[in-house]
């Protein structure tokens, strides 16, 4: 039996008058026009290929790529495939179990969860003999024990569930499986009964393996903590027998003074031995599901299926028409545009049919619109309700195949996409329906199926949001051959941005952090210094304000901290600005100057102002021109080097003057141009009459 939710089965059995040698049934014969075979399956060449995984934005269940055309594809899973560690951070899940005793040294991952039961277990001094296995990199804490008579838990977010097997042997003692070390098995625990208890990645499978007809016909746990937890689950059980039968499990919970108990039960007349029941305790609800029109006993298994039936001798479909449910938590993708979505399945190879004419089933997608079942066991037919319209509904002709490996299967789930982002769902959720069977004449009329694993939401998007620009660059250290520099951090929507060192004009080199060593440089040499931001689809932010440095001066620096060339301020302009001093003086002052003619003459000179540390200096600057402005330090041993930034654009400044009736009076433009605005008595504009100040 699978792993819970590995496993997508759309049966699909229509059989039609004897004697018929193809059978198409319920839609357009358009839709047969080219089957999804793999042998001869169109591939598209020019599909980009992955670069690497961004890391640090992984969430709980999918993994973000960049690919080679700049865009990213987020692959989603319906169940967790990460867990956090003590730091917060995702890292991927290794369900293997060891021994309780053996804690991980100091600078090895583990589960936040672990992280927090490694004290408790240094405490207890715990040896091999009294210790349980579990394993530290899930996203939750396990204690299985090496007897099973003593009980199974499972902790997440504060709650705690413990399963103590009634009537079960002292002696059966478990092993970790060599095979698989996710699992323990142990060996009758009652009679002519096994049990194997496994580590998925959202909880615990337990497989009670029933050897022969005199194995018990129910079995009982006593559960201690909180039955009614939302951050525990116990999912519905089932069973299947050795000829592939599956049943529902009847799960009961009592309460006998101040105990509770958990019950089940199951009809197991006329079952193949070996028998194996399968309940399972999750960290999250069930994200899989199926109706059965029918409603007869065996609905969810890992495997899901659609199947019709047909009353032999007859043309009338009879029944028995399973559909299938899929649900993915889907997460926010702050300025992702042209978003693509792809629901992408593993098929398997069918052993229903020989030879190389395959039969081919039509599947459609829907968005699933009804209330989400809580227990699909007891959701009856036809099941939560789905939107069926052009937009979001579609289809895939797929066709089995009987050779080789597992294959890729994709439905092109957009519009599905879609419909839940525009209602702001966090949440996608899709139904997939088989509606018509094609048999090639020779084959025989029965039933035939489709196998689905790994069912993985894959949404492909650009990113077209430039980081914001780096600020404040500033220098820190200075030497004869190199220079430190830092800067405030950019902000981009991937979470993700490197930076150009730009030196004389052109990119240097790129870093991954707000600072930054140039080293290796020539001595006595003057050199600009600016910072561009970009993100991981090339995406660049505008440059940073530039610093000038001079290696190996003794001088004392300053550079604008807040201008940045080719940009536009409004009137009075604040400038801002740095001191460094590679001689550690104190900062005595400043002087600024300024000029809208290529230095050919000087616009403005603020003067030596007398300060200790860096202050605003306000001014107004003609708006007609571009200007230059350059700024220099002093210390105690006279001035430093002047800094220079060219091509700064000034948009003038605006004041509006409002009378008491709340109309405007007038607006000065740069302190020097007045415009008088004149109305009637009713208020209507006259005329306006402009004034050199």
């Amino acid at each position: 039996m699978g792993q819970r939710f590995s496993i997508l089965t759309l049966l699909c059995m229509i059989i039609s008058i004897v004697g018929s040698p193809t059978i198409i049934a319920q839609s357009n014969d358009s839709e047969h026009d080219k089957p999804d075979s793999f042998a001869a399956r169109e591939k598209n060449q020019n599909q980009p290929s992955i670069i690497k995984e961004i890391i640090e934005e992984r969430g709980e269940n999918y993994k973000k790529y960049l690919l080679s055309n700049g865009s990213y594809k987020l692959e989603i899973h319906e169940s967790i495939i990460h867990y956090k560690d003590e730091s917060g951070q995702y890292q991927d899940i290794n369900t293997n179990l060891v021994d309780e005793s053996n804690i991980p040294d100091a600078g090895v991952t583990v589960s936040k969860e672990a992280a927090a039961m490694k004290n408790n277990i240094k405490s207890m001094k715990m040896n091999k003999k009294s210790s349980s296995f579990t394993s530290f990199h899930v996203p939750f804490y396990s204690e299985i024990p090496k007897q099973i008579v003593k009980g199974y838990s499972i902790q997440s977010n504060g709650e705690k569930l413990t399963f103590i097997p009634v009537g079960a042997s002292e002696n059966s003692v478990g092993q970790i499986d060599s095979t698989a070390k996710s699992k323990i098995k142990y060996q009758n625990v009652w009679l002519n009964t096994d049990v194997e208890l496994q580590i998925l990645n959202d909880g615990i499978k337990e497989n009670i393996i029933l050897k022969n007809e005199y194995s018990p016909k129910s079995f009982t746990f006593e559960v201690t903590g909180n039955l009614a937890s939302n951050k525990l689950y116990i999912q519905p059980p089932w069973l299947m027998d050795a000829n592939g039968v599956t049943r529902d499990v009847k799960l009961s919970e009592r309460i006998e003074g101040s105990k509770k108990y958990v019950d089940y039960e199951w009809d197991g007349d006329g079952l193949a031995y070996p028998v194996v029941i399968d309940p399972i305790v999750s960290i999250q609800s069930t994200s899989f599901g199926c109706v059965t029109k029918l409603n007869y006993s065996g609905n969810c298994t890992s495997d899901l299926k659609l199947s019709y039936r047909h009353r032999e001798g007859t043309s009338k479909i009879y029944g028995d028409i399973y559909s299938s449910f899929v649900k993915f938590n889907i997460p926010n993708i702050p300025g992702a545009v042209n978003i693509n979505a792809a629901l992408t399945l593993s098929q398997s190879p069918s052993t229903e049919f020989q030879g190389n004419s395959a039969p081919t089933i039509t599947v459609k997608s829907y968005a699933v619109t009804g209330l989400w079942p809580a227990n699909w066991n007891e959701t009856r037919w036809p099941g939560p309700a789905v939107y069926q319209s052009e937009e979001t509904t579609g289809f895939k002709n797929v066709m089995l195949f009987n050779t080789g490996t597992a294959q890729s299967v994709q439905f092109d789930v957009t519009g599905i996409y879609n419909y839940f982002l525009n209602k702001g769902s966090s949440t996608m959720e899709v139904a997939l329906i088989p509606t018509d069977l094609i048999i090639p004449p020779y084959l025989t009329i029965k039933e035939y199926s489709l196998t689905f694993s790994n069912p993985t939401l894959e949404l492909t998007y650009q990113d077209l949001e430039n980081p914001t620009k780096p600020r404040n660059l500033k220098v820190t250290a200075l030497t004869n051959n190199s220079v430190s520099l830092s800067w405030e951090a950019s902000v981009d929507n991937s979470n993700t941005v490197y930076y150009q060192i730009i030196r004389n004009g052109s990119v240097s080199t790129t870093h991954n952090t707000n600072s930054y060593t140039a080293s290796g440089l020539a001595q006595n040499t003057k050199y600009t210094f600016s910072i561009r931001a970009v993100d991981p689809s090339n995406n660049l932010s505008l440059e940073s304000n530039p610093v000038t440095i001079t290696t190996g001066i003794r001088k004392p620096i300053a550079n604008f901290l807040n201008l940045s060339e080719n940009e536009s301020y409004l009137n009075p302009i604040s400038m801002k600005w740095s001191y460094f001093d590679p001689t550690g003086k104190k900062l005595t002052a400043y002087e600024i100057k300024g000029s809208n003619d290529n230095w050919a003459t000087t616009g403005f000179n603020s003067g030596v102002l007398p300060v200790t540390t860096p202050v605003d200096f306000s001014t107004n600057l003609i708006s007609s021109k571009p200007w230059s402005l350059a700024i220099r330090a002093y210390n105690e041993s006279g001035a430093g080097d002047w800094s220079y930034i060219s091509n700064i654009m000034i948009n003038g400044n605006l004041q509006y003057i409002y009378n008491s009736a709340g109309r405007i009076d007038y607006i000065i433009l740069d302190g020097k141009l007045k415009l008088k605005y004149e109305y009637d008595l009713n208020g209507n504009l006259i005329r306006t009459v402009k004034t050199t100040l």
